[in-house]
């Protein structure tokens, strides 16, 4: 196996194939909301599912979610600030992500999910946890929600189908640290031993308080999922989010950290431009190639010596490692002059976001 290069002089073409025999399960990323089309704020869902998501304001306490020009470092566009309506009150606004009340729901063997987005938390509030994605109902004891806890530790709370509980509470042993631009990730299996259940904060692993072991399916409640709150408008979380990705398969350790570690590289690098080349890795094919940002992309397996989820830059061209075997993607050189539209046989896949 090798990597794919596009060597191209006047009308000439010549393509370096190799033979190949690994392929990875395909992620599809379902819900992604960037909160911005890179220019101007929104909450359109630009995921597989679609739609326009809605903003949903508590009526008693709490305002809408407040758009902010705060964003990660090298992102532009927009995040969404969450918050309660003072610190005396633990309510807040809240995002309902589209087409989202029939996935996710986590009830049957097999089903997976992985969470990743950006937060800059503003520390603890009176009212404990705040919630950052969220399928949580707290008076039916169904669902699932991921927050925040007031000492920074990244949580999970799970609802067993039939247990009538919460089932179970899971925390990393690792904290946020308030004020920064951060990336959590979270990945969840339900059916086997532990659930799959992982933490990460910044690509690393955030360690787990207890691995769960039951290997339980959760109940059902139909909910859609919610940005910025645990319950409800309950329990919001404290400060701001961006990139909200996920996925329904449960992303490697090499993947998340490549997610945290892109934009650190090659700026603005968001989850959407990343699942574009997951796909590329997960089909090994070196027949296939990607145009982000003016770079082509090709699979290779060339890249030993290197750490999964390493991303890196040699000369002109970059490179990012998601496994521990020296594969992942790496970008293709070629004359400026020339599109890569012109090649015979050739995959290009571009952004969905203008």
């Amino acid at each position: 196996m090798g990597l794919l290069k596009s060597v191209l002089s006047g009308a000439a073409c010549t393509l370096i194939l190799a033979s190949f025999s690994v392929s990875y399960a395909r992620a599809d990323l379902v819900h992604y909301l960037p909160f911005d089309d890179t220019v101007n704020a929104n909450l359109s869902n630009y995921g597989t599912a679609g739609g326009t998501s809605t903003a949903v304001q508590d009526p008693f306490y709490a305002p809408l979610p407040i758009t902010s020009n705060d964003t990660p470092p090298a992102f532009p566009g927009w995040s969404q600030y969450f918050g309660a309506h003072s610190q005396n009150f633990n309510f807040g606004g809240r995002i309902d992500i589209s087409n989202s009340a029939s996935t996710f729901n986590l009830g049957a063997s097999g089903d997976s999910m992985t969470i990743s987005t950006w937060v800059k938390w503003d520390g603890s509030a009176p009212y404990g946890d705040q919630g950052v994605v969220s399928k949580f109902d707290g008076s039916q004891k169904t669902g699932w929600a991921f927050s925040v806890t007031s000492s920074g530790q990244i949580k999970f709370n799970f609802s067993e189908a039939g247990a009538g509980n919460y089932g179970g509470n899971r925390y990393s042993t690792q904290t946020v640290t308030a004020g920064t631009w951060t990336n959590i990730s979270m990945s969840w299996q339900t059916g086997v031993a532990d659930n799959n259940l992982k933490f990460y904060i910044n690509g690393q692993d955030a360690g787990i308080s207890q691995s769960y072991t039951g290997g339980a399916l959760m109940d059902l409640n139909g909910l859609s999922i919610r940005v910025g709150n645990l319950d409800g408008t309950y329990l919001p979380f404290n400060g701001k989010v961006d990139d909200v990705a996920i996925f329904d398969t449960v992303l490697t350790h090499g993947k998340l950290a490549a997610i945290s570690n892109a934009p650190l590289i090659l700026g603005d690098f968001t989850a959407d431009k990343m699942q574009a080349l997951f796909k590329l890795y997960d089909d090994a094919s070196p027949a296939e190639a990607v145009t982000i940002d003016g770079k082509v992309w090709g699979y290779t397996t060339t890249l030993n010596g290197h750490l999964a989820g390493d991303v890196f830059q040699f000369g002109s061209d970059y490179a990012m490692q998601f496994d521990d075997f020296g594969n992942g993607v790496m970008t293709i050189p070629e004359p400026a002059s020339v599109g890569i539209l012109s090649v015979g046989g050739m995959i290009v896949l571009r952004r969905r976001r203008a």
